[in-house]
């Protein structure tokens, strides 16, 4: 850290280097550290001079914001997914499992969050490392309404079983 507490994930999201930032993150657990204003690195990037590029997109992403979407997908808060969609958060990004917010959604029976995931371009035939597709996931716990509002979205899987 230097004088104002910065580190070099604070200078390069700062700058909107996205591929030093990718760096930093695989060699070091530095996401979480705060200067001495208490900001972190996803602070920074909110008050860099790349507000509107392409690099503050990915690195809202990288930092911060597709974690938050994630969670708030989780609990269907669709009030904190339109927050981070609208901070331009990938619909599309991804997890450990490569499971993308719509996946998560699909398996937990979130309705509305499906909704407005699928208004904001969720890819609708997206499969994660094992294989599975959204109604795969669906399938396995049986929301039926979320495997019509899918299917009725462009979402196809034949030989899938779902109990009535």
């Amino acid at each position: 850290m230097d004088s104002k507490g910065w580190t070099p994930l604070h200078y390069t999201a700062w700058k909107g280097h996205v591929k030093a930032a990718e760096c930093l993150l695989e060699c070091s657990n530095m996401k979480c550290a705060r200067d001495r204003e208490g900001r972190m690195a996803f602070s920074v990037v909110a008050e860099s001079e790349h507000e509107q590029s392409h690099a503050r997109t990915c690195l809202v992403d990288l930092l911060g914001w597709g974690d938050t979407l994630l969670r708030a997908v989780r609990v269907d808060n669709v009030h904190d997914m339109k927050k981070c969609l609208g901070e331009g958060v990938s619909v599309n990004g991804r997890d450990q499992n490569r499971w993308t917010s719509l996946h998560w959604a699909t398996f937990k029976g979130r309705i509305k969050s499906v909704k407005v995931l699928l208004e904001h371009s969720a890819e609708v035939e997206t499969v994660d490392d094992a294989g599975y597709t959204l109604l795969h996931c669906d399938a396995e716990v049986d929301h039926l309404q979320v495997a019509l509002y899918l299917i009725a979205h462009g979402a196809s899987q034949p030989n899938l079983i779902f109990s009535l």
